[in-house]
């Protein structure tokens, strides 16, 4: 039997893959030493110094914190960052942006649309921090009891002096088992809009690769955050990709719940809107870490 030829979209896709990731971590590694926990509201004070009796400056004092077994050092749910930014619940991060070296986290994710029911897509992933502000997750998508692809991704945080801001960048490739592939090249800014509210915002290219076509699509996504206390928060997350006729865009209203010290669980029911109509959608994120 004779075999099939490479792709020759499929092998600019991987030259284009290995130069980003290339050039993504000598940027954000080559920025200047500068603290990323920076001043707050009135530039003199750093986290750590605000408060003697509230370490992370998120309202919620250290003894409370320690009886609720969230860390006294990290604002909010999510290790990792200063500011801190709430994770999407559909497109996640790899590990909050800021994360530390030797971080490492587990999660599955369940979504499934309706009306028709195009059954359950799942996918079990890992996230560790290599090294200061970067990481790298693989992750295995599925759909009911079959593999469809394999997927990397890697992220960095760029310094930042600015005390509310954070900003960084991911690529992301996936290998699909039926011969096509896709890669995103993204930047990544969050920002804390007072003690409660923050918003996350995702923007970059995606070249989809098929046998004999390469399309190209722009994702957008913008979500907004209300930490309703130091173990929920509760969010707006939005997923655009724009591709023409093929364009898709989901909204998805969500709720994120620490349960102890290293599991988290995130759960949402919103919509998806395609050229083919309307749909409801679920999706529940397992988190531990």
């Amino acid at each position: 039997m004779a075999k099939s030829k490479p792709s020759p979209h499929s092998a600019t896709l991987v030259g284009f893959i290995a130069r980003s990731v290339w050039l993504g971590l000598a940027f954000s590694f080559s920025f200047p030493n500068q603290a990323q926990a920076g001043p707050d509201e009135s530039g003199t004070q750093t986290p750590r110094s605000i408060d003697e009796d509230d370490a992370d400056a998120d309202g919620v004092s250290d003894e409370v914190e320690r009886g609720l077994q969230t860390d006294p050092h990290v604002p909010g749910l999510f290790p990792g960052s200063y500011p801190h930014v709430p994770e999407p619940l559909s497109f996640d991060l790899v590990r909050g942006l800021g994360a530390e070296r030797g971080e490492f986290e587990f999660n599955v994710l369940a979504a499934s649309s309706f009306a028709p029911y195009d059954g359950l897509r799942w996918a079990p992933e890992v996230e560790w921090a290599f090294a200061d502000r970067h990481a790298i997750e693989f992750e295995l998508p599925m759909h009911d009891a079959s593999l469809e692809a394999m997927k990397l991704a890697v992220q960095g945080t760029f310094r930042e002096r600015r005390p509310k801001f954070i900003h960084g960048w991911q690529f992301i490739g996936e290998g699909r088992l039926r011969g096509a592939g896709e890669f995103s090249a993204l930047y990544i800014a969050g920002r804390r809009i007072g003690r409660r509210t923050s918003v996350l915002a995702m923007l970059g290219p995606r070249l989809h690769a098929e046998p004999r076509r390469l399309i190209g699509e722009l994702v957008i996504n913008p979500s907004i955050f209300v930490d309703l206390g130091e173990r929920a928060t509760v969010g707006l997350e939005n997923n655009a990709v724009l591709a023409g006729r093929l364009s898709t865009v989901r909204t998805l209203p969500q709720f994120h719940l620490q349960l102890g010290q290293h599991f988290r669980v995130q759960f949402g029911a919103g919509i998806e809107a395609a050229r083919d109509g309307v749909r409801p959608s679920v999706a529940v994120r397992l988190i531990v870490e």
